[in-house]
């Protein structure tokens, strides 16, 4: 199967390996998922994960391979952005960084995600850091998308209810609601989470 590329090599050395794994077995599966069963998801995810992490200690490579599989099973049962929402791309360019994945709406617009796999079990608040860096990303995503960009969601893995969609305009908004799939909400009209 192939595999999503990744900027770089992924050797399970170091601490943004899980992060690269995660945000490129997602873009690899994003789109498919949405119309596989959660065994399909995972055999899949599984699979796409193993091809992309390579280092020669075998528990090293387990210990990147198997958290990024958790977090992207997570992801793509839960959360990807439902149809017609389809993916723009991963880690796109946004200003002077790359934000983890973009997606586009063909109605409601363009909403980036930077989600965050580590360190974050049960958080309710993601922080200031996090915030300032999803606003240059959201300013960033203003100035290539004009009005059809509508935010940047931040998905903490670890603490769902600390997610939030972050405005250019510095307004950070909750993202507690769920729809009925149980993902954590994107209003097709607004963008939103409600």
């Amino acid at each position: 199967m192939p595999v999503h590329p990744l900027r770089r090599p992924v050797t399970a050395d170091r601490p943004t390996d899980v992060g690269a794994v995660t945000h490129a077995v997602i873009g690899h599966l994003a789109h498919d998922a949405r119309t596989l069963t959660e065994f399909e998801v995972a055999d899949r995810v599984i699979a796409a994960a193993g091809q992309m992490v390579v280092n020669k200690v075998a528990s090293r490579r387990r210990a990147v391979w198997f958290e990024a599989v958790g977090h992207a099973s997570l992801y793509l049962r839960c959360l990807v952005p439902p149809l017609p929402w389809a993916l723009l791309g991963v880690e796109h360019g946004a200003g002077a960084g790359l934000v983890d994945l973009a997606w586009e709406h063909p109605l409601a617009g363009v909403v980036y995600e930077e989600i965050k796999t580590t360190g974050h079990g049960g958080v309710t608040d993601p922080g200031p850091a996090y915030i300032e860096q999803c606003l240059g990303y959201a300013q960033a995503g203003a100035a290539e998308h004009g009005d059809r960009f509508l935010g940047v969601r931040l998905v903490v893995l670890g603490g769902l209810r600390a997610s939030r969609l972050v405005h250019a305009d510095g307004r950070s908004l909750p993202l507690s609601g769920r729809d009925p799939a149980g993902r954590l909400h994107l209003d097709a009209a607004t963008g939103t989470g409600q």
